[in-house]
């Protein structure tokens, strides 16, 4: 499993111009802060 991962990020790496990357990045950072905090809501 995560052998096709890198594998799949290499390819992502070669294949992709490094802005897609950062706005992958990016978005995936965002979806982190509205699961934190949501679960922070949730524990108040």
């Amino acid at each position: 499993m995560s052998e096709a991962v890198s594998k799949s990020l290499a390819i992502f790496v070669e294949g992709y111009p490094t802005t897609f990357l950062i706005t992958v990045a990016f978005f995936i950072m965002i979806k982190l802060l509205v699961w934190t905090s949501s679960r922070k809501k949730k524990t108040d």
